[in-house]
């Protein structure tokens, strides 16, 4: 039972990885930690967005644990602001529990040679 706690939590903080979307899929109060953002960025992989600017989450980018306690605090009111709820909608807006609704009207759309067209 690796992922018990992530579906048990109700504040997130990650740092660079995908756990910021299930955050936002989730609605949860989030912040970041990455000290070692720097070291990444310039690193092979780099990140496919301004990060952490496009996500408008409290951020903490050293080791300093004041800076940390002071996010936990501050994130809990994020979830309300609209920068989180503009990410939200971008990034995650389709994960409403209807996915799998859509992909099949999708799919039986299809007569053989392409997908009929939207009403």
């Amino acid at each position: 039972m690796r992922y018990g706690l992530l579906v048990n939590e109700n504040t997130s903080n990650t740092d660079y990885s995908s756990g910021v979307f299930y955050a936002f899929v989730r609605n949860l109060p989030i912040f970041l930690y990455a000290p070692d953002v720097n070291e990444y960025k310039e690193g092979a992989n780099g990140f496919m967005i301004d990060y952490p600017k496009d996500i408008t989450v409290p951020f903490v980018g050293s080791g300093d644990i004041d800076a940390y306690i002071k996010a936990l605090k501050d994130c809990e009111s994020v979830p309300a602001s609209a920068g989180y709820k503009k990410f939200r909608e971008v990034h995650v807006g389709s994960c409403d529990g209807k996915v799998s609704d859509r992909l099949i009207k999708c799919l039986s759309s299809w007569n053989g040679n392409s997908f009929a067209e939207k009403n």
